[in-house]
């Protein structure tokens, strides 16, 4: 089953690379498919005529079918999405539509940047997608005329473009990465039109996420007052980037430690963890509640309630997908009494993933965060500590455990990250073996328990905290030779 599950992600990857997709007609079909297909017609004649081993030619027969479905599955999603497209002829041209803005605004230098989804089109013969990413620019002085919030429903009018990139090779891919986020053109609001606010939009729970995201940005922006690294405290708290100022991203990636700054994996396991033994610790004490429901099963739902509320809050990244699923599974096998293996958890977040998302294969964050776990389930399977040589021991234990961990995810990355950033961060394992217990165990909590009311202090204190580990890791990136920089290598020396 799990080498069927990586097939069906070769499957997938492999329709991402194509340049069309494949026709409906059979003789029109890509070369891939007519590969697959004629690989699946043999091995099934020599499961049936040719005196093989059986077991070998049914593995071959699965795997072959597996990569067709997940090439198929990945062509009807591209196709799907592919329909909903903003014609030639309405490029251009103002038409008036009316719509709910579905997602913070992010403010540029020049105006705010949104999406939005259209339910009503009031331009005749107009044809415009169902989902936009729209602009709306200041005024000469500055200001917008209505703010936008998240939630709220609007009747303006538009012009619109279908999505271009640039083709650089190696370069961000502007126009597939529109096709990921499923936005099918990009515009502005025309100031020149009459423009409404038309009230909130009915309840919708994608809404009411969006609200209360940016409700939370609002507050910490009031309570930090644009100190240094706010941007950076609201990018731990809900996931948004936006404001992170390219420096500051510069210097995490030099250090290696930008997978902290996203709402990554260890986070989520964190607070997962958190208030699994809080729910733990209170469960247990009350004998009622113990013999109605175990206490270990009753914290595994308060650690997964925990780690789907913190996933949603920050916008369901890839990285944070994985781990929810990687955590559901667990959760799943406990609830049954079963024991889950790390590699069946992995495959089973993998198709998880995939089936949800097609397009993950195309981002660095999925390579990265499936890879990185791959290794950690590698270097530590089948190993514990010996608890009978008391504290001292166990602790010496942990900690060499910790440094082959860092030890694995930074040589087993590297041809990951020259194949997609050509560069390597020589200081990483030092680097994020102060980053992590700094940014996870300090920053992160005080910045959640700081958005509680009358906690705003916290908020405060989760600065100085990052403040300092900045200074520190500033200090890294000038010690010689912290970084290895190369052109893109060719697939073979990957």
């Amino acid at each position: 089953m799990r080498l069927a599950i990586i097939s069906f992600a070769l499957g997938i990857w492999l329709l991402q690379l194509q340049e069309t997709l494949p026709e409906s007609a059979w003789p029109e079909a890509s070369p891939w498919m007519l590969a697959l297909g004629t690989s699946i017609a043999v091995f099934t004649l020599a499961y049936r005529f040719v005196s093989l081993s059986k077991r070998l030619v049914r593995n071959a027969l699965t795997l072959c079918i597996a990569g067709l479905a997940g090439f198929i599955w990945a062509a009807l999603f591209a196709q799907y999405r592919l329909a909903d497209s903003l014609p030639v002829e309405s490029e251009s041209k103002d038409i008036e539509v009316i719509g709910v803005v579905v997602s913070m605004p992010t403010f540029g230098e020049h105006g705010v940047r949104f999406r939005f989804d259209v339910e009503k089109i009031l331009t005749p013969q107009g044809i415009v997608p169902r989902h936009l990413s729209l602009s709306w620019y200041f005024k000469r002085d500055g200001s917008m005329q209505s703010p936008v919030h998240a939630g709220e429903r609007w009747r303006w009018s538009v012009r619109l473009k279908r999505p271009h990139g640039n083709a650089n090779p190696n370069g961000f891919d502007f126009e597939a990465w529109l096709l990921e986020q499923n936005i099918r053109a990009t515009g502005y609001v025309r100031d020149k039109s009459e423009r409404s606010r038309m009230g909130v939009a009915d309840f919708s729970l994608r809404y009411s996420i969006e609200q209360a995201r940016e409700s939370i940005r609002s507050h910490m922006h009031s309570v930090l007052q644009n100190q240094r690294y706010g941007a950076v405290l609201v990018a731990l708290a809900i996931g948004d980037q936006s404001a992170i100022a390219q420096t500051d991203w510069d210097l995490f990636w030099q250090t290696g430690i930008g997978h902290l700054i996203s709402i990554s994996g260890l986070h989520v396991t964190m607070i997962a963890g958190l208030i699994f033994s809080i729910a733990y610790f209170l469960w247990r004490r009350s004998t009622r509640l113990t013999l109605w429901w175990p206490a270990r099963k009753a914290a595994t739902l308060a650690g997964v309630a925990a780690a789907l509320s913190y996933s949603t809050l920050a916008g369901l990244s890839i990285p944070t997908q994985r781990t929810l699923l990687m955590i559901a599974v667990f959760a799943i096998a406990l609830l049954r009494d079963r024991v889950a293996g790390p590699t069946q958890v992995l495959c089973a977040a993998l198709v998880a993933v995939l089936l949800f998302d097609p397009w993950a294969v195309n981002a660095a964050g999925f390579w990265l965060s499936f890879g990185a776990v791959a290794l950690i389930f590698y270097v530590t399977a089948n190993r514990s500590g010996d608890t009978s040589q008391g504290i001292r021991a166990l602790t010496r234990h942990h900690l060499m455990n910790a440094a082959r961990i860092q030890w694995a995810v930074t040589l087993g990355l590297i041809p990951l990250l020259i194949a997609m950033f050509q560069q390597v961060s020589i200081i990483s394992p030092l680097a994020n073996a102060i980053a992590i217990p700094l940014i996870s165990f300090l920053v992160v909590p005080l910045t959640l328990i700081g958005l509680l009311p009358g906690c705003e202090a916290l908020l405060q204190g989760a600065h100085h905290a990052l403040a300092f580990g900045m200074h520190g890791l500033e200090a890294a990136r000038d010690v010689p030779f912290g970084q290895w920089l190369g052109a893109a290598p060719p697939p073979w020396a990957i």
